[in-house]
């Protein structure tokens, strides 16, 4: 199967994924209509942690293929990036997607309080 048919022909990862990034798996799902290489991912994440260069390589996939799976199950909350993986992203160490997953957090502890925050960026 051609990598793009694997990604719906994406090419970007919505999250800041590097080779060394290590992911756990989350308590969500991949999407019903994601195609069985997320379900693969997923398996592997449970078993044990894995990097996105250790995924590539046992799936047999390019990395940007894998960094795009990724990016939608960790979306899909199937699975987990580490903290350390948002921290990089400006001066004072608190990059936009940091603060994106803080309030996310926010909201899933307090969901009846309403959002007076707008998004933190465009996307």
């Amino acid at each position: 199967m051609r990598p793009y048919l694997l990604t719906q022909g994406r090419v970007w990862p919505r999250h800041d994924l590097r080779l060394e990034t290590v992911l756990t798996a989350g308590p969500g799902r991949p999407r019903p209509d994601a195609g069985e290489e997320y379900g693969h991912v997923v398996c592997l994440c449970e078993e044990r942690q894995r990097s996105v260069a250790e995924l590539a390589g046992l799936l047999r996939r390019p990395v940007g293929v894998i960094k795009v799976i990724v990016s939608d199950l960790v979306d899909d909350e199937a699975l987990r990036l580490p903290l350390h993986a948002f921290t990089h992203g400006t001066a004072d160490g608190a990059s936009t997607q940091l603060l994106e997953a803080v309030l996310v957090g926010l909201h899933r502890i307090w969901p009846e309080v309403p959002s007076a925050v707008p998004r933190l960026r465009a996307g």
